[in-house]
């Protein structure tokens, strides 16, 4: 049965997030659709039905309606989204615009950015999720947090990548929490720049007491012979070798705590 020529069909954009504080010219634009007495359709004087300003982030829908019959169901399309841009770039939430990929960040196409190797930004487990901020001066400050990485020193403390959602990830004994991986994780202790298990108590106790012994026997055997000389009327150099060892150890105590990369 042709339908009633009284009888229009409505197409109207709706979204999930209309609640938030941004300008989607794109929700509620309306198309009319009139039946067409030759082919008993439903056609549509406009061109074609598009959203070219459709923002990312955010999910659309098409609702059908009869308005001059509204004992007929509104019917509502699946979920609708905004095509990603190019790989290398990003998609900027709540806009309809790519830019490209920060320094220290990879970037598919979409608005997740996920942190590159050598690199740590703000956890975004600080802060609410970007996709339920409401307020845009409060979302604006969040995702300058999220678009800004920092390099690593040692680069090999941050060994990325994670995901969105996710704190950086940290060189095994790196605190996942800390600011660009700085702080060991307990049980963890720096060595040189980089954090190294501990050892157990025990273990320090016992070669504190082969230290302990091995200069005891080092020092007593050079004052030993230095004494043997000194009887036979020999020049003895052995406090000045001694001393040339002590200097030695000394260097590269503070060679191996300081942070010149070799």
């Amino acid at each position: 049965v042709a339908p009633s020529v009284t009888m229009v069909l409505q197409a109207e954009v709706i979204s999930n997030q209309a609640e938030k504080e941004f300008n989607d010219s794109n929700v509620g634009q309306k198309w009319i659709f009139r039946p067409d007495s030759f082919t008993n359709l439903f056609v549509c004087s406009c061109e074609r039905i598009t959203m070219a300003h459709a923002l990312y982030g955010v999910e659309y829908s098409i609702e059908f309606s009869m308005p001059s019959s509204p004992e007929v169901a509104p019917v509502v399309t699946s979920p609708l989204v905004r095509a990603n841009c190019l790989p290398g770039e990003y998609a900027v939430l709540f806009t309809p615009d790519c830019k490209p990929c920060p320094v220290g960040g990879m970037c598919d196409g979409t608005w997740t950015i996920r942190v590159s190797k050598g690199h740590w930004r703000w956890p975004l487990t600080d802060v609410p999720a970007l996709l339920d901020i409401a307020n845009a001066d409060q979302r604006a400050v969040v995702y300058d947090h999220y678009t800004t990485f920092y390099k690593c020193w040692p680069s090999s403390a941050c060994t990325g990548p994670s995901d969105v959602t996710e704190a950086p990830q940290c060189r095994v004994g790196h605190l996942n929490t800390s600011i660009l991986c700085m702080d060991c994780q307990s049980g963890y202790g720096f060595s040189g720049d980089i954090c190294q298990k501990c050892n157990p108590l025990w273990l320090d106790i016992i070669l504190f007491f082969l230290i302990c012994l091995a200069v005891v026997v080092v020092v007593g055997g050079v004052m030993y012979t230095t004494y043997i000389d000194n009887v036979k009327g020999v020049k003895s150099v052995g406090f000045i070798q001694m001393k040339q060892v002590l200097s030695w150890l000394q260097m590269v105590a503070a060679s191996s705590d300081g942070k010149t990369q070799w």
